[in-house]
């Protein structure tokens, strides 16, 4: 990878803007990618590194277009890092405080609305509850696609139950067998 530019940064970790040199073969929108690398202090015991690994296969698996693409999970020595598609745009916390005082208009708000509860439910269906949805977990991108971000990275998920237990409305955490 060749780091571009910073994106920004949580209290897990960093984003970048990197050049995917393995995707040399794809038009050049495609061979950038999102790097988050996570913050050293982490815990990076095998442990960790294998629940974040079972956290990423399963986002892996909810494969939508209102639901962000992760590509891998590695680590280079300490440093524990993942990739996902790069997309440009902005966070859905930045568009709403850019429309203040304002607001947004009614059917921007519903195009996202629609979005958004079309990814939610996709996962949903597969057993998965995004536990800290919240706009800096949404991105809208520059088109006015809408990606939800966050999937697992923040937290612990449930993932590939055969008969999942529908979420308790107004509930923000996991499913559970």
């Amino acid at each position: 990878y060749v780091i571009q530019q910073r994106l920004g940064a949580s209290a897990k970790g960093s984003a970048y803007k990197a050049l995917d040199r393995y995707r040399s073969s794809l038009p050049d929108s495609q061979q950038y990618v999102a790097l988050k690398v996570l913050h050293s202090g982490r815990d990076c015991s095998e442990q960790t590194f294998r629940e974040l690994g079972r956290e990423i296969r399963c986002v892996q698996t909810l494969s939508h277009k209102n639901i962000v693409n992760v590509f891998e999970l590695d680590r280079d020595a300490d440093v524990v890092f993942f990739t996902m598609e790069f997309l440009d745009g902005e966070l859905l916390s930045s568009v709403i405080e850019r429309m203040r005082p304002a607001g947004m208009e009614r059917s921007q708000a519903w195009q996202i609305v629609r979005q958004l509860a079309a990814g939610l439910h996709h996962a949903h269906e597969r057993g998965v509850v995004h536990g800290h949805l919240q706009p800096r977990n949404i991105f809208v991108t520059r088109k006015g696609e809408l990606r939800i971000l966050g999937f697992g990275a923040e937290q612990s998920i449930s993932c590939g139950q055969t008969n999942p237990r529908p979420p308790v409305p107004g509930s923000m955490s996991r499913t559970s067998a």
